[in-house]
């Protein structure tokens, strides 16, 4: 097993070889390997609930979950749901296991991670040209932020969500769903 330390700066390459050695999944940003973040019930249901819900009601899209890396400028992230209408593409190295065009992509708020999906993974994520949607979805209230790309390439505010009744239309792939949906089977403490 290759070591690495959080504190070393690694290539891409030496990235991948470590990665694909690991038994555990680790993401790439700046030149560091960090661990990914472990998930708890609550965010694996809300991983779920949005999985099969965007699923069933894109037929035309690819739905995958946490284990699928995507490259994001220089970084490699886990996106906890990632979208692709029409056919995914990998890099061409044999290994088939770098999603090149996500067109949506859906991250799973922590309080422990909420800074880094709100920061470095968004600043990354928005560089890849395919990505129209880039969604928020916090474990810790009902709560949706929902940036939408617009046709200058600009990624306006956040539209936020709360409403269980309201509708996250994901016009780029073709689908629609409620917070009521998202959160179905979740009970939030007071």
């Amino acid at each position: 097993m290759i070591q690495y330390s959080e504190t070393e700066r690694y290539t891409e390459e030496e990235y991948l070889a470590f990665e694909r050695a690991a038994e555990l999944r680790h993401e790439y940003y700046n030149g560091r390997i960090s661990p990914f973040a472990r998930n708890n019930h609550i965010h694996s249901r809300i991983k779920t609930n949005i999985s099969i819900r965007i699923d069933s009601g894109a037929p035309d899209c690819y739905v995958m979950t946490s284990t699928m890396r995507t490259l994001a400028g220089v970084s490699f992230f886990y996106p906890d749901v990632v979208v692709v209408k029409g056919k995914p593409e990998t890099r061409p190295d044999g290994f088939d296991d770098i999603l090149l065009n996500p067109t949506a992509v859906i991250e799973i708020m922590s309080p422990a991670t909420r800074a880094d999906d709100m920061g470095l993974k968004f600043i990354n994520y928005a560089r890849i040209p395919s990505l129209a949607d880039y969604i928020l979805v916090s474990q810790s209230e009902p709560r949706v932020d929902h940036y939408q790309r617009l046709e200058d390439g600009e990624w306006p505010r956040s539209r936020k969500l709360t409403d269980p009744d309201g509708v996250l239309e994901i016009a780029s792939i073709g689908s629609r769903i409620t917070p009521a949906e998202i959160y179905k089977r979740i009970e939030f403490e007071e």
